[in-house]
């Protein structure tokens, strides 16, 4: 099930076509990363999501509400997290989440919820100008998810946070998107952070979504193999660029001019045995690598 529908999505500047035919989705349940450098039309598109700016053509679904014929509907099925939080820094991180609960006329057994989602123990009852970036994100979010929404949008998150603060935010992601009804469009410059909380990622370039499938298929295949003995002889043999783990009898070697198969026959003639074959899927850094090489 789709909780968010963009569907040929175009939008002018002047003359200036800034998005063109952008269409993806998102799931009930899933992280998807939304990757592109400055200027690509990644923050535009958010924003017409938002309601926050018009577009020329096309169609926004949130939860199957059109954010131009049905906009309320369709707002109160979101909630974003943009340029960091916007709480108020005199009072406590409980009396945040209390205000945007009254704000909504949500339950006190789902503030209590809110509360318990974000961690912070008795750092709760702190003012929130005392917290740390991360502790002000995980109240942020749960203030986001107070209501319910089907779809939350997040642009840079982790920015500001320490390496434990990001680690604490993706966990609280990952687990709200398993726990709750909603599926999350997560921004940010961070590969990284990307690859280690996103189901898929989508890349925009230039106002356009970018068919992965056309770098895919000129990409290198990597795999390792676990092999019964040293089979760095067959590998140099074949001009094979690799890596070997010395201990695990374990190789990661990439696939050039030569197939899977002609590795597995130089193996088996050399009477080394494979005890096991896996492919190493190719990192969102080398895709955007690939991608954006050209506005380096």
């Amino acid at each position: 099930m789709n909780v968010l529908e963009v569907k040929g999505l175009y939008k002018n500047y002047g003359n200036r076509e800034i998005l063109k035919d952008v269409s993806f989705h998102v799931g009930l349940h899933e992280v998807v990363g939304f990757v592109g450098p400055n200027g690509s039309g990644k923050s535009t598109t958010m924003k017409c999501i938002a309601g926050l700016t018009e577009f020329h053509q096309g169609e926004i679904l949130v939860f199957g509400h059109d954010i131009q014929k049905e906009r309320i509907a369709a707002l109160r099925e979101q909630s974003s997290l943009i340029e960091g939080p916007a709480l108020y820094p005199e009072l406590s991180g409980k009396d945040n989440i209390k205000l945007f609960a009254s704000l909504r006329g949500v339950s006190k057994e789902r503030v209590a919820q809110m509360i318990e989602l974000t961690k912070l123990g008795k750092h709760i009852n702190r003012k929130v100008g005392q917290y740390s970036m991360g502790m002000k994100q995980r109240v942020a979010i749960a203030i986001a998810l107070m209501s319910q929404p089907k779809v939350i949008m997040l642009d840079e998150p982790t920015n500001g946070l320490d390496p434990s603060g990001i680690l604490d935010l993706l966990s609280m992601v990952k687990e709200v998107a398993k726990t709750e009804e909603v599926g999350f469009l997560f921004s940010s410059h961070t590969l990284s952070d990307v690859e280690k909380i996103a189901d898929r990622v989508i890349y925009i370039k230039n106002g356009e979504i970018v068919d992965v499938s056309t770098y895919e298929k000129s990409q290198k295949l990597t795999y390792q193999l676990k092999l019964s003995q040293d089979a760095t002889q067959v590998f140099e043999r074949l001009s094979l660029t690799y890596t070997y783990h010395e201990i695990l009898t374990e190789y990661t070697i990439d696939l050039d001019a030569h197939t899977l198969s002609d590795v597995i026959q130089a193996l088996q003639e050399a009477n080394i045995q494979i005890h096991e074959i896996s492919k190493i899927e190719q990192s969102v850094e080398a895709m955007y690598k690939d991608i954006y090489h050209d506005e380096d």
